[in-house]
């Protein structure tokens, strides 16, 4: 690797760095790998030398990326892409001697910025660009410019990307993707087998479709336990409780649920606590302590928008984000027992697909 291509990849760090840095304070997402494979077509490129111009014809290549990013907050993303496309000459012509044997091999290191259109489906469609370097290899192209010449050399250019893409959710963590990517690099300049001929330059444009893999690192949510025994109403307590056996807590009446002035609400698509949502999770701690309850019943919902499998995982992972805060109030898990009703039992009845913000709540209910 050249003092070139070094540069450039330490520059392309410290910018994801830099990134990083100013958008760490609303990171939502964290750390994510993604994996891609799939299929390249290399257009046309002149190769200019001495004057003469040869076209050279590439058949259709693959290529292989590895990344890593992060998702920050807004529904943007960062990452650091490494990637390899490959392709054969298919013929050579022009004004020099024609030809059709050699291949074009191109490594690349690019930062990434992504915008994520979030929504209520497991399907994120996303735009994306970045700018890099390409370490490129010209690999005996010829016969080129003149009977028995060769292009044989390596250069490193510039190189840029516009993507769009989407990702299909099959876990809270991991989604299967399609991305399509237009590649394309400054003109590099190659050496040739010929003495009359000291360089030949010539450009790569790349268009390509590639089948992703993404997993994002970070702590599955904590799946909500079930309820054992048979929902029965459990109207709230207003004499001394009475202990009741662990694991075995009745699921709150819909009107103890109704009337419990702790209700944390979620943004669409959203299980991130915000700070009247913390707020309520400590007068809730505070009010639990002074009344000495045995129990604090969580429950929760989601609007009607997107699948059923999507918002039952919804409704677990804000659950979970409520249960977390309990327990760093210092709530014993043993204490906290979690109701996730999705779309089921809703505050507030509504169709299917009606975007319905008193019904992405989590309520918490003392006895």
């Amino acid at each position: 690797m050249n003092h070139t291509m070094k540069n450039l990849m330490l520059t392309a760090g410290a910018l994801v760095l830099s990134i990083g840095a100013a958008q760490a304070a609303d990171a939502t997402d964290g750390w994510y790998l993604s994996l891609g494979a799939g299929w390249n077509h290399a257009q046309d490129s002149d190769f200019k030398a001495n004057g003469t111009k040869d076209k050279v014809d590439y058949d259709e290549g693959w290529l292989g990326d590895v990344a890593i990013g992060h998702a920050w907050g807004l529904n943007m993303r960062t990452e650091l892409e490494g990637s390899y496309r490959h392709n054969n000459v298919e013929k050579i012509t022009g004004t020099g001697a024609s030809g059709s044997s050699g291949d074009f091999h191109s490594w690349n290191a690019m930062v990434n910025e992504y915008y994520d259109f979030h929504n209520n489906t497991p399907w994120t469609p996303y735009l994306g660009a970045g700018i890099g370097a390409a370490f490129e290899d010209a690999r005996r192209i010829g016969s080129a410019f003149a009977a028995n010449d060769s292009i044989n050399g390596t250069d490193t250019q510039f190189a840029y990307q516009g993507i769009a893409g989407v990702d299909y959710w099959i876990t809270p963590r991991s989604a299967w993707g399609l991305r399509y990517d237009y590649f394309g690099t400054t003109r590099g300049k190659f050496d040739t087998s010929s003495p009359a001929i000291s360089k030949a330059s010539g450009e790569y444009q790349n268009q390509a479709l590639l089948v992703t893999y993404r997993w994002n690192f970070g702590n599955e949510p904590t799946p909500v336990a079930e309820t054992r025994g048979a929902p029965v109403a459990a109207p709230m307590q207003t004499s001394a409780p009475v202990a009741a056996p662990q694991g075995a807590y009745a699921v709150p009446s819909e009107q103890a649920i109704e009337d419990s002035p702790y209700k944390i609400f979620f943004a669409n698509n959203s299980s991130e606590l915000n700070d009247q949502g913390q707020k309520v999770v400590m007068d809730a701690v505070a009010a639990s302590q002074n009344a000495n309850s045995i129990v604090l019943h969580v429950t929760s919902n989601t609007d009607t928008m997107g699948s059923k499998g999507l918002n039952d995982r919804l409704s677990a992972a804000r659950a979970a984000t409520v249960r977390r805060a309990l327990i760093a109030q210092g709530v014993s898990p043993d204490k906290i027992n979690l109701v996730s009703n999705a779309e089921r039992n809703l505050p507030v009845p509504t169709g299917n697909h009606v975007r319905e913000p008193r019904n992405r709540v989590v309520t918490i209910v003392l006895q």
